[in-house]
């Protein structure tokens, strides 16, 4: 298993409160070496179906596009 694999299993397996989940996912990714902390984007949506719930989306910056 490479390493964005085991990273991605941790993640799925990841429990705690909504509040601090932008900060483990970006410490997970980072523990793992898939990115560094400053290449991690976490967005969170509120456009779901159900009342209450939001999805969080992690995105990792490419090398190769700046920084805006």
């Amino acid at each position: 298993m490479n390493k964005i694999d085991e990273a991605i299993n941790s993640i799925r397996s990841l429990e705690c409160p909504t509040g601090q989940l932008e900060n483990k996912v970006a410490g997970i990714l980072e523990k793992y070496g898939v990115a560094g902390r400053t290449q991690i984007n976490i967005d969170r949506s509120m456009m779901i179906m159900w009342p209450g719930l939001s999805m969080f989306t992690p995105t990792i910056l490419s090398v190769f596009l700046p920084l805006i």
